[in-house]
């Protein structure tokens, strides 16, 4: 099978992340699945705790989202893509 050219970047965030893994082309759906996966048990323990009302998931969910795509991700792709 015939190597393809890597997509380039379509956005800030997918630049960053390439730079991050030191300009090697970085697959996205991966780390979006486990945000949702992420996201959805956040949102199970809010119910589970009490949380009825869209106020209640906005901050957990908002801060669980900070934190994996500004710490946990960037950190993901450095590790496993740096040595490519």
């Amino acid at each position: 099978m015939a190597e393809r050219e890597p997509d380039p970047p379509s956005g800030w965030y997918e630049s960053w992340l390439r730079d991050v893994a030191g300009g090697a082309s970085v697959r996205t759906g991966p780390l979006f699945l486990g945000w949702v996966g992420l996201v959805s048990v956040v949102a199970a323990v809010v119910y589970d705790a009490g949380g009825r009302s869209e106020p209640a998931y906005m901050a957990p969910i908002g801060v669980v989202s900070l934190l994996y795509w500004a710490l946990a991700a960037p950190a993901y792709v450095a590790k496993r893509y740096r040595g490519r």
